[in-house]
């Protein structure tokens, strides 16, 4: 345990903050065109592309309720639903599409 605002033991370590979300995404696209006027254009789109997987946050209370500790302090947790699993980047996806103009 230590003072107010100084950090948590988690269970990646002493952290005083969770880690820095760092992501590379990435967007390409292709036209062809057909006729005169009318155009084709392909897409695909890639999120997370290293596929990083970061933890949102840590359970930060020490106590469930008064005199019962936490058997999950310090683990990765969610903030959304309590009991749901632990919350991390979300991971590596990609989008394919295609796009027509006339």
């Amino acid at each position: 345990m230590s003072r107010r605002g100084a950090g948590i033991e988690t269970t990646d370590g002493f952290k005083t903050r969770t880690p820095f979300l760092t992501q590379f995404d990435v967007q390409a696209s292709y036209d062809v065109k057909i006729g005169k006027t009318a155009k084709v254009t392909f897409l695909a789109n890639a999120f997370n592309l290293v596929n990083t997987q970061t933890v949102l946050a840590y359970d930060q209370w020490t106590e469930l309720s008064f005199g019962v500790p936490n058997p999950d302090f310090g683990k990765p947790e969610t903030q959304v639903l309590a009991g749901h699993p632990p919350q991390f980047q979300a991971p590596f996806a990609m989008t394919l599409g295609a796009r027509l103009r006339f």
